[in-house]
Order: C-alpha cells, then sequence, then structure tokens
C-alpha cells in the first residue's frame, strides 16, 4: 500500500462525497463544473490525495455547503495537512514509516501482540536506548540512533496526553518480561513502567504465559489500529525487510481471529502487575 488515506483525509472525502451525492451529481458533473478529472475528485473522496485548500472550497462551492459544516471541513483540512510530531525526524524515516506514525497518531485504539521486545509505546527511555542499540543493520549510526531515541519518547505522548489519549490493548509473551534487554536493571525499570502503566484505564496489556505452547503470535508480531472513522481499521506487520499494511476483509478477519485466541490463551488483564511482581522477586 504505498498511499494509505489518513483519518482526517477520509472524513473530509466522506463528507465532500455526502454533499455531492446529496447534490445530485456525479463526479462527470463536478468535473464539467471544475478543472478535476474524475478519477482526482474520486481520490480526494476515498482519502487517496493530498488535500488542497482551493480545491476543497471549490468543491464545497459547487456542492452549496452551508457555513457551519464548511468550517468543519476546512477545519479538518487543516488537521489533516498540519504538522506531526513526528516531522523534526523526517529524514531519519522512510516512508512507509511515517504513514504508520501517521495513522497511529489518529487511531483511537491499537491492538496486537509483541513477542520479542515490549511495544515502543511501552517502552522506558533506558530500555528503548537498548533495542536500538541492539539493531544489528547496517547504516544507523549514533545521530540517527539519537534521533530515534527522541522520536520514541515524543511517540509516547500518544498514551499520556490528558485528551483523548490512545487507547491500548496489548498482548505480550512471556519471554519478553523475563528478557534482559540492556541488563536486569533495565530491564527490572521497564517492569515497574509497565506494572505502572497497566494502572492506566486506556491501556489494557495482557500476557500470553509460556505454558499455552504455541500461540498465534509465532507467527510474527502485528498491530490493528482502529480510529472513530466509520469502517475504517489497518493492520500493520512489520518484518526485516520493510512492513505490511492489512485493509482487506479478509486479513483483518484474520488479525481479528488472531487477537480472540489470544484472549482465550493469555492472563487476565487483572492479573498482569501481580504476574510482573511475581517476576521482578525472581530477578531480585
Amino acid at each position: 500500500m504505498t498511499d494509505t488515506p489518513t483519518v482526517r483525509k477520509r472524513q473530509v472525502g466522506r463528507i465532500l462525497r455526502e454533499l455531492r451525492e446529496r447534490a445530485g451529481m456525479t463526479h462527470d458533473d463536478v468535473a464539467g463544473r471544475i478543472e478535476f478529472s474524475t478519477a482526482k475528485i474520486s481520490r480526494i473522496e476515498s482519502g487517496q490525495n493530498k488535500i488542497v485548500v482551493r480545491d476543497v472550497r471549490d468543491l464545497l462551492d459547487i456542492y452549496g455547503a452551508p457555513d457551519d459544516l464548511r468550517s468543519q471541513v476546512l477545519d479538518l483540512v487543516g488537521q489533516a495537512e498540519g504538522p506531526r510530531y513526528w516531522q523534526p525526524f523526517e529524514r531519519h524515516l522512510p516512508k512507509v514509516q511515517r504513514t504508520y506514525l501517521s495513522l497511529e497518531s489518529e487511531a483511537s485504539l491499537l491492538r496486537g501482540i509483541d513477542m520479542y521486545a515490549f511495544h515502543p509505546l511501552l517502552q522506558t527511555t533506558d530500555y528503548a536506548r537498548a533495542v536500538l542499540a541492539a539493531d544489528w543493520r547496517g547504516g544507523v549510526d549514533d545521530t540517527r540512533r539519537a534521533q530515534l531515541l527522541a522520536l520514541r519518547v515524543a511517540r509516547q505522548d500518544l498514551i499520556g496526553r490528558a485528551e483523548n489519549p490512545l487507547g491500548v490493548s496489548l498482548f505480550v509473551d512471556e519471554s519478553v518480561l523475563r528478557r534482559p534487554i540492556g541488563g536486569v536493571e533495565v530491564l527490572r525499570e521497564q517492569l515497574h513502567h509497565v506494572q505502572a502503566l497497566v494502572e492506566s484505564p486506556h491501556i489494557d496489556i495482557r500476557v500470553v504465559p509460556t505454558k499455552v505452547g504455541l500461540h498465534p503470535g509465532m507467527d510474527g508480531a502485528f498491530t490493528l489500529l482502529h480510529f472513530d472513522e466509520p469502517d475504517m481499521e489497518v493492520g500493520y506487520v512489520q518484518h526485516r525487510d520493510g512492513c505490511l499494511y492489512l485493509q482487506r476483509s479478509r486479513e483483518l478477519d484474520e488479525l481479528g481471529r488472531r487477537i480472540r485466541t489470544l484472549e482465550a490463551l493469555a492472563f487476565p488483564a487483572s492479573a498482569t502487575a501481580g504476574f510482573i511482581g511475581y517476576l521482578m522477586g525472581e530477578i531480585g
């Protein structure tokens, strides 16, 4: 998927489509009134096109949008094309990762499973530094690594902000809680951090115990993003050479099936803090 619509773009597109249909106009009708191709109109309505304020104003004029709705749409345009928290780090990020960060920043709920390390949204600074230091791929120098660490810290505002924080519902393989990334002291601090996070009403972390044997996470970690915009979900699977975005119904259904299986296998969320306390007792 080369160009994923963000939620704001999709909202703008949906409203414009509804206004066009309410006006009884086809794509051809609109194209005859403005210097747009029908393909461009379709891309705008599906959230795939870069939003240009002038274009949106022209379409609102054609559809005779009322003033209050016009203001609402133009506000959404400003949000869709406004600055992102990750833009200071943009030169260190490939386009596919920028796309993911845009989607994650507009999501209402993030679900998934992590198999080898805690999710970046849950990591302490020292733990994140150790994860980045363990990146054995070439081309990651100290400057880029420092920028990526600063990005991870900035990213965590999504779950820490006071207004509309991102909801998190994650499964984590038990091995992650035992793996001393950065050493025992760093792991202990990380476990304390997660223990505190699960007290937040919008954060749900469940441990998949080793004793269950094989489970759906063994096929690889994945993330499923949910949005307030109707009928919009995006699956994300990262691998060594890049990532995959999943939006087809059958793909999303499969991720949903894996999550339901994990729900049946994992400890309840209410047990997470206690289990972490037990593990810290083992660590000493």
